[in-house]
């Protein structure tokens, strides 16, 4: 909640915590997260399987490639969850 994402790109599987600001012209690849309060800068490039955190947002860690099938799994149950929740309220 209260995220603003104006970046060119977020990739697939990303999770964004609350309270971040994705800049314009910034470009967040997949599999990736961006923890809560991260303020990512212009023009910043985050490249597939990292952590950032921070005012500036920095790459604290990377993720091992094996989690990007756990990525995946969590976006589709976090999809049907919002289908069945936009279904209820029609």
């Amino acid at each position: 909640s209260n995220t603003h994402i104006q970046s060119i790109s977020v990739g697939s599987c990303v999770r964004v915590g609350s309270n971040c600001i994705l800049s314009p012209r910034s470009k967040v690849h997949d599999c990736c997260i961006i923890e809560d309060g991260t303020v990512i800068p212009p023009d910043m490039v985050v490249p597939p399987f990292s952590r950032v955190r921070g005012t500036p947002g920095k790459i604290v860690g990377t993720l091992p490639e094996c989690c990007g099938g756990e990525f995946v799994e969590c976006c589709v149950q976090d999809y049907l969850h919002f289908v069945k929740m936009l279904e209820n309220s029609l």
